[in-house]
């Protein structure tokens, strides 16, 4: 095999690495509670609040300065009400749901 040919199988492998890596990052963010479950989300105020349920005492509910970090504390907020009855302790931070 050539250098030419070489490079060519090099760039082909690279190409599906990254075919596979988006694959897997759209799958991360589809499995999401905020995406499952589709919260409303509306401005509050100065921020955006993300409800699941009919008020924020009875649902689930997180807020954020902006509508993407509303829906990462959906998550976080979420993840801690499933997970109240279990020996987990709480999710802190939106960084646990990054890569």
């Amino acid at each position: 095999m050539d250098s030419y040919e070489s490079e060519l199988a090099t760039r082909a492998h690279e190409a599906k690495l990254h075919a596979f890596y988006m694959a897997e990052d759209v799958e991360r963010e589809r499995i999401r509670p905020f995406m499952l479950l589709r919260p409303k989300i509306f401005p509050d105020g100065n921020q955006w609040c993300a409800l699941y349920g009919e008020n924020i005492q009875d649902g689930v509910c997180a807020f954020g300065d902006t509508p993407a970090k509303a829906a990462a504390q959906f998550d976080i907020e979420w993840l801690n009400a499933k997970c109240q009855n279990t020996i987990a302790p709480p999710i802190k931070e939106e960084s646990c749901l990054q890569k």
